[in-house]
């Protein structure tokens, strides 16, 4: 997925929205150009055009979700984004959070039928969140950040960065990293920057690991065993939030 990156200082740079692209369509069997649902189980048989919009018709919020990624793709159909619209409505509003997440991506954008509004942005990626959509999680950090579609708090960005950490999403613990390094929202605090840092990069950002390791290099013999220390205890941290007892 595309990303939006916010240079910040020639060091640290915050990676902003962190999917600014609509997750991916279903697969049918209407053509070629089809694609596959992000997060859909390889095994799940392909359904054709018609059973999807019968589905659909009678309320089933993951063949809306569908059906409205056909028609926002043109996947075997004309691109018709009224009616994808109307489609990911439908499903969002019974709380598919893969719409309500698709829905907040295109009112962030505009176009493809949808006029920009930031704030309904912020308030479908609210409604993701409910229902534990990561990408939204980060997402809602990235808008609390810049004060995109509401007010501008450093507090909440971190508040959704962790969480998308917690889920296993690398840019969260990144972005953590560089609002520690820099200061923002709290006390500037190289050991902390580490240790989320490290944790990113346990996630797999390499980017992450890069950063982590020229800032332990420049640390004396003491303060490294210190953020030893503390990456291994954020570590669980982190790990309690994700599987709370």
């Amino acid at each position: 997925m595309k990303r939006i990156h916010l240079f910040l200082i020639p060091l640290f740079v915050l990676i902003l929205l962190a999917a600014c692209t609509p997750q991916g369509g279903v697969k049918t069997g209407t053509g070629s150009g089809a694609t596959k649902s992000a997060g859909s189980a390889s095994s799940k048989p392909v359904e054709t055009m018609e059973q999807i919009q019968d589905k659909a018709t009678k309320g089933d919020a993951e063949a809306q979700f569908n059906l409205g990624m056909i028609y926002l793709e043109g996947s075997g159909v004309a691109k018709d984004p009224v009616k994808a619209k109307m489609w990911l409505e439908r499903s969002a509003n019974s709380s598919y959070p893969k719409a309500q997440f698709n829905l907040g991506v295109m009112y962030y954008q505009g176009g493809d039928g949808v006029v920009q509004n930031l704030a309904r942005a912020r308030a479908w990626f609210l409604e993701a969140d409910k229902n534990g959509d990561v990408l939204a999680q980060s997402n809602l950090g990235v808008m609390y950040y810049r004060g995109e579609g509401g007010i501008k708090s450093f507090p909440k960005a971190m508040e959704y960065f962790k969480k998308s950490s917690a889920q296993g999403y690398a840019e969260g613990g990144y972005n953590l990293g560089v609002m520690y390094a820099k200061g923002e929202g709290v006390e500037r605090n190289t050991i902390e920057a580490i240790a989320w840092f490290s944790i990113a990069a346990a996630q797999g950002s390499t980017k992450a690991d890069g950063v982590a390791k020229g800032l332990i290099a420049k640390l004396s013999p003491e303060e490294q065993k210190q953020s030893k220390a503390r990456t291994v205890e954020l570590a669980k941290e982190v790990e309690a939030i994700a599987h709370p007892k």
